[in-house]
């Protein structure tokens, strides 16, 4: 899971149209923080859980990176032997470093992550409205569970040293049949996160909880970057171990659907909706039910606010984010000739200034709009939606063009300051939304996500190929070149829209 893990934020604006929630009350949030109270043990389990799933794969990723050149480095010399080849068994890590090499392993991992998106399209639908209908829990240890399984799948194809090509990696993306794959997973998450959270500290919630797995991006690749001196595999193995224990503590994640709608998330447009669909706590009471929550008009009815269409379609920039972050390894080691192991600590780096944002930095800029403006949910998301693009924009151009190192570190700690972005699109999905359709809206949120995903990673990796074909050097940088511009573009486009003026406190 890409820092992966989900953010989320529940103000409801007063006088919104009778498609979104009324504005919670007072009360609602007292009650909710006494609720949050209760549940402070189920918050520090999905914490746990978020951590130790993130931790493993920053861990897996660049050992399997290393692994992946190893493997076809030795097959190109193979074909194409050279006589200043050292005479040792290994190939030093720099004569890796050419086109041939670095190409199959961009679009080996491109297609990977095309792959294992792919079963999002046809399962997000049904995932999200049956997580609505029958719960949370076993559907998120089905989940961890085939996560595990592919990247099992992934250390057996590896293991046999190119004797298995290395494609068939690909073939573990077809596990995700069984579950939606990593983004059907946050969707549950998503779920879980806004069960158990008080409707007044619900974007609080999202940042912290995603500040956990930029955390694990901290201590995740100075591990897997120490263990790679030695033996990429002893990353490998721990990896896998710290997945086992995620699935073991998934499995002690209670059920939380019908704990929602004392989180404060009830609103008008439930009871406007009793003909067409029963709440979560009554989808449990039968079959009848049950088969009311798998309604599809009633999804139909949702989206049929502008609004959520409008976040479905900004929502891919979130994706073309983490496409790049995956990039980011390759790109520093072929541009400024650093080992893959030496690459691999950036991740740290930019680990701790996301996970300071995350943590600290963004949960006050939002408590002092609230202080200072008299934002409503959607208001507040749209400015700070605008404030995270324009800042996405600058630091990945920094990021491309910069023709120093230390430059290169300037744009990613200007990209931190950024990492609120998914939070507050998701947090102005949730305000618009009622409880009980949670499942509905993140699904189709998901497939956004899935496209996006299918498109970023094999766009991304060409974009790269495209650079080390020019020859390297600042080419290389063009994958974040072209982000960068599209992200101006999509700040511009949400500059052009009009909202309510907030009304300055005295």
């Amino acid at each position: 899971m890409t820092s992966g893990a989900a953010q989320r934020e529940n103000r409801c604006e007063e006088g919104l149209a009778e498609s979104a929630p009324l504005l919670s009350s007072p009360r609602d949030g007292n009650e909710g923080r006494g609720k949050a109270k209760n549940h402070s043990s189920l918050f520090f389990k999905i914490y746990a859980v978020v951590f130790c799933v993130n931790l493993g794969f920053q861990i897996l990723a660049p050992a399997q990176t290393q692994i992946y050149e190893t493997i076809y480095c030795s097959q190109w010399y193979r074909r194409h032997p050279i006589d200043s080849l050292p005479p040792t068994s290994k190939i030093p890590e720099s004569y890796c470093k050419i086109g041939p090499v670095q190409t199959q392993i961009s679009t080996l991992k491109g297609w990977y992550e095309f792959f294992s998106a792919a079963p999002s399209l046809l399962l997000s639908i049904p995932m999200g409205m049956l997580t609505d209908a029958i719960g949370r829990r076993h559907l998120m240890i089905l989940n961890v569970t085939v996560l595990c399984l592919t990247q099992v799948w992934t250390t057996f194809v590896t293991w046999s040293d190119g004797q298995i090509p290395l494609r068939a990696v690909w073939l573990g993306a077809s596990l995700n049949f069984l579950s939606g794959g990593v983004i059907v997973t946050e969707l549950l998450f998503v779920c879980i996160l806004t069960d158990i959270s008080p409707s007044d500290r619900i974007v609080e919630t999202f940042f912290r909880t995603t500040a956990f797995g930029h955390f694990s991006k901290v201590i995740g690749p100075v591990v897997a970057a120490t263990l790679m001196r030695f033996d990429p595999w002893l990353a490998v193995y721990l990896g896998l171990a710290l997945l086992v224990i995620t699935v073991m503590l998934v499995a002690t994640v209670p059920e939380t659907i019908h704990l929602q709608a004392a989180a404060g998330h009830d609103g008008a447009g439930a009871h406007q909706e009793d003909q067409i669909a029963a709440s979560p706590i009554e989808s449990q009471r039968g079959n009848s039910s049950t088969w009311r929550q798998l309604n599809l008009r009633r999804l139909i009815k949702v989206w049929s606010d502008w609004r959520l269409v409008f976040i479905a379609i900004t929502y891919p920039f979130r994706l073309v984010c983490y496409a790049l972050s995956d990039l980011l390894q390759r790109y520093v080691s072929d541009r400024y000739g650093w080992t893959l192991a030496d690459a691999t600590l950036i991740y740290s780096l930019q680990a701790v200034g996301a996970g300071l944002v995350l943590f600290t930095l963004l949960p006050m800029i939002s408590a002092r709009i609230d202080v200072r403006y008299a934002f409503s949910a959607i208001q507040k998301n749209v400015v700070l939606s605008r404030a995270s693009l324009f800042v996405l924009a600058v630091a990945f151009a920094v990021i491309g063009l910069a023709p120093h190192p230390a430059v290169m570190v300037v744009g990613l700690l200007l990209e931190t300051l950024s990492t609120g972005f998914p939070a507050t699109l998701r947090a102005l999905a949730t305000a618009l939304i009622d409880a009980d359709d949670k499942g509905r809206v993140f699904s189709v949120l998901a497939i956004a996500e899935t496209l996006s995903v299918m498109l970023a990673y094999p766009f991304t990796a060409t974009l790269f190929n495209i650079g080390l074909r020019r020859g390297g050097g600042s080419w290389l940088g063009l994958p974040y070149d072209v982000i960068s511009v599209a992200a101006a573009l999509g700040c511009a486009v949400m500059c052009l829209l009009r909202f309510e003026r907030p009304v300055r406190l005295v």
